[in-house]
């Protein structure tokens, strides 16, 4: 990545995560595709995260599988991981912005929820909370914007 970075520190219950923004460059069939993305300064994996999940932060400052059944981290879904790393390893995650995948096949112009252990899906989930975490803009790509979560009173 190059270009202009500007930090600024977020609170994301419970933990604080400084946010870098970049403007940064696609990688040919996976990555960020606009000018401009927000990103975390690197966080170190709890534990081997893989890659196009959702996260969000432990007890302990560290990333874990976000899950939208663990009412716990309602407050704590950080974003996506872009690559895969093992646990220990520091790695950025994307808060906001374009994201491609040449693997994908979403419906265009629907919502993308969290899942169960950090994935992505347009299925809506019906216990825990309800994340929307990005829209749909074609098959291939999404765009990023976490939204506030709602519990599921059936939970």
């Amino acid at each position: 990545m190059s270009g202009i970075e500007q930090s600024t520190t977020v609170v994301v219950r419970p933990a604080a995560v400084r946010i870098a923004a970049r403007v940064s460059v696609g990688l040919p069939g996976r990555g960020t595709t606009n000018s401009r993305a927000l990103e975390t300064e690197p966080i170190i994996a709890a534990v081997a995260l893989s890659a196009l999940r959702m996260v969000a932060i432990d007890s302990n400052g560290n990333l874990i599988y976000a899950d939208s059944s663990n009412l716990a981290q309602m407050f704590s879904v950080v974003g996506l991981v872009r690559s895969a790393v093992e646990a220990g390893a520091a790695v950025p995650v994307l808060v906001e912005g374009l994201f491609s995948d040449a693997a994908w096949n979403w419906i265009p112009g629907l919502p993308i929820f969290l899942g169960i252990n950090g994935t992505l899906t347009q299925t809506p989930p019906t216990s825990g909370f309800l994340l929307m975490v990005g829209m749909v803009i074609s098959p291939t790509q999404i765009f990023i914007q976490q939204q506030e979560p709602t519990q599921l009173w059936n939970s």
